[in-house]
């Protein structure tokens, strides 16, 4: 019985667990207490490139990712006199200029000394470029984008899109950077790409209200980010990100921090590291239930036409600055190259993954590969929307009410209803065979053919005593089948049971009852086998060998996954009420309720 088994460990561990409150959870987020250090943000200041070979890499060490910077701004003419570039994303695959350093987010991926960095690449719309990426105008930059990111399967990417959403200078408006936000994630959602998470990400002087006013949808993005450059009472302290993060439960990226004012290489080093330097590592400890990411931009700020006034912020400027950072970023909190933080953060390369023989055909779906090399195969792809969604159910009380109105007959109907697929739909047992054939057709067209990943849903129903539908076998009940004392023939009947079933689509009944009837006055003492342990256990296992076709524990082509109901001593309630506490005591739970369960699972 290795289905009922692996079910009812999985149920166990649920219940015995503990329960995090706070519990925080993201696509290649760290585990915790473990952050992901980044470097950025110019090609000059980041270094370790065939160009520029005298940055923050080559001087300190190579971070566990690099930040860059790409414009979706085509055409549009800056305040410092720059034109970004007609019929590309400006900075993604050639040498860019926009006042703030050249950039070129392709020649960090041609570099093999940063071969094990993860890519943070922020997109900036700014110029009125939100608006035309929102209808549509910009879609060939979209998909250049998207393809430079599916032509690098073995990188991870953190994109950060419209990043310091609420920053004057951008002029975001809410409705188009909302739609412009989806827009290009629906965009890789389309190409079925596994290496990269999105960043749903503020400036350090984000406003209360500010992350809900512009949230393009909890299900856009992976994480919460923002800006931090210390002085907070100057600066800003990014409170409302940080909120906005624990209330979704998502993981934290600090994707920008500078010591925004200070000259490394003309103040005292030890007040520079107890100054802007302690108050940092403070930010980061203070939130280290959410923050899993940071991000140090190592520039040289005056030096830039963009940034004059902020400072020269180079850490091997300073001898002594970079010896502390350097000492710093070795403890195990910080995750660096050296670190194997795409490991760390649960990302293998294709190369290192389960390889589908078919070309083009993604290893999940191939059958003739191991379970469990497909299973991680999927995972590795899935979001954590898509994750919680496989956990979930979904029914409607009103079945009438479907049926006269006809929309569970669509696969429109399931798309509103479960945009990031479903584990289970539950029954609707008035349809006849006729429509149980439009139910299963329109609900696989959508799951199967229509989500991003294609994972069909499971239908379930009832299977007390023969298949609860119209036009299929009812049986006796089970208290009275009990009375034959014959496991044949129980195991005949639920096997019928479990093809007309399966004919009709459902491929999980919940059944067996082997609650054991000691409290009559319970009004579903008709679905249980009787009183006595030894008889349940014996004919609740006959039930289940005829719903699945084995004894082995695996199910036929032609049969359905069984369930044990209740949970233990679920027939045993307070005054036979249902769902009420049970009063008898553990020794009763242990001698009377246990042994059918146990004697069903071991068989």
């Amino acid at each position: 019985m290795t289905f009922m088994k692996s079910t009812l460990i999985v149920l166990l561990c649920i219940i015995t667990s503990p329960i995090i409150a706070e519990e925080i959870s993201g696509k290649f987020a760290p585990p915790a207490g473990q952050v992901l250090v980044f470097a950025g943000q110019d090609n000059i200041s980041v270094g370790g490139t065939q160009k520029y070979s005298d940055g923050y890499v080559d001087s300190i060490g190579v971070p566990g990712g690099i930040t860059h910077y790409v414009y979706f701004s085509e055409g549009w003419t800056n305040g410092f006199g720059r034109t970004f570039p007609l019929g590309s994303v400006a900075g993604l695959n050639s040498e860019v200029e926009w006042a703030a350093g050249p950039m070129c987010q392709k020649a960090y991926l041609e570099s093999p000394q940063l071969k094990d960095c993860v890519m943070h690449v922020s997109i900036s719309m700014e110029g009125g470029g939100e608006v035309k990426v929102a209808n549509g105008m910009f879609d060939h930059l979209i998909e250049e984008f998207v393809q430079f990111i599916a032509d690098h399967p073995d990188r991870v990417f953190f994109i950060r899109i419209g990043y310091e959403f609420d920053g004057n200078w951008n002029k975001y408006k809410p409705k188009s950077f909302k739609k412009a936000f989806r827009r290009i994630v629906d965009s890789l959602r389309t190409r079925n790409l596994s290496n990269y998470a999105t960043v749903f990400a503020s400036s350090s002087t984000v406003k209360p209200g500010q992350f809900e006013e512009y949230d393009p949808g909890s299900e856009y993005y992976d994480w919460i980010g923002y800006s931090w450059w210390g002085n907070e009472k100057k600066f800003g302290d990014a409170a409302p990100a940080l909120a906005y993060a624990r209330k979704l439960k998502k993981p934290v990226f600090v994707a920008e921090s500078t010591a925004r004012g200070h000259y490394f290489d003309k103040e005292d080093p030890e007040e520079l590291w107890s100054g802007w330097f302690k108050e940092f590592f403070q930010h980061i400890e203070d939130n280290r239930d959410v923050i899993r990411a940071v991000s140090y931009i190592n520039a040289d700020w005056d030096g830039q036409d963009m940034w004059d006034g902020w400072g020269q912020t180079r850490i091997e400027t300073s001898p002594r600055l970079k010896q502390r950072w350097q000492t710093k970023m070795a403890e195990s909190t910080f995750i660096n190259a050296a670190d194997n933080p795409l490991q760390v953060i649960g990302f293998f390369p294709p190369t290192t993954r389960p390889q589908s023989s078919n070309v083009g055909q993604p290893a999940y779906q191939n059958a003739s590969l191991p379970d469990a090399d497909r299973v991680a195969d999927l995972l590795s792809r899935m979001t954590i929307e898509e994750k919680v969604a496989q956990i979930t159910g979904w029914w409607f009380h009103d079945e009438r009410k479907l049926q006269r109105e006809g929309s569970v007959f669509k696969p429109v109907f399931y798309a509103k209803k479960c945009p990031h697929g479903i584990g289970e739909l539950g029954p609707l047992h008035n349809l006849s065979i006729d429509e149980d054939v439009q139910h299963y057709a329109a609900i696989q067209e959508y799951f199967r053919n229509q989500t991003r990943l294609g994972i069909p849903a499971i239908l379930h129903d009832e299977a007390a005593h023969g298949f609860m539908k119209f036009q299929a076998n009812s049986f006796p009940a089970p208290i009275g089948l009990a009375c034959s004392w014959n496991t044949s023939l129980l195991e005949d009947i639920y096997s019928c049971a479990a093809q007309e079933a399966r004919s009709r689509g459902v491929s999980h009944v919940l059944s067996p009852v082997v609650d054991v009837a000691r409290e009559l006055r319970w009004g579903r003492v008709d679905e249980t086998l009787g009183e006595d342990p030894f008889l349940v256990g014996h004919l609740g296992a006959a039930m289940v060998r005829g719903l699945q076709g084995s004894d082995n524990g695996t199910i036929k082509p032609d049969h359905v996954a069984a369930t044990l109901k209740h949970f233990v001593g679920y027939a045993g309630t307070l005054g036979g009420r249902n769902r009420s506490p049970y009063p008898n005591g553990m020794r009763h739970l242990l001698d009377t309720e246990i042994p059918p369960f146990r004697h069903v699972i071991k068989t």
